[in-house]
């Protein structure tokens, strides 16, 4: 994922997120935000993002296709990422 990419998805969810990146950072595991738990939340090692623990979390895809990137249900960035890909996949 290219570095601006990275830093938009980065702002957006330490906007929205900022409280459980930096709980699930400083807190030992017995204390993480119930979010942690019920999405299975964690910030990647590689590129600082806040991922979900999926469905294809057993599959032999690459780490960046099992884990997705948590993005807010109504924020502006997620309406051009899912227009984009239509665009790309002309859907």
């Amino acid at each position: 994922m290219k570095t601006a990419s990275i830093a938009l998805l980065k702002a957006v969810q330490g906007a929205h997120y900022g409280d459980v990146i930096h709980k699930s950072q400083f807190q030992s595991k017995n204390k993480h935000p119930a979010l942690m738990f019920q999405f299975g939340l964690h910030v990647d090692e590689r590129d600082g993002l806040l991922r979900c623990l999926g469905r294809l979390h057993h599959t032999e895809l690459p780490d960046k296709t099992k884990f997705l990137i948590l993005i807010p249900k109504k924020n502006h960035l997620k309406i051009l990422i899912v227009e984009a890909a239509h665009l790309i996949v002309m859907h």
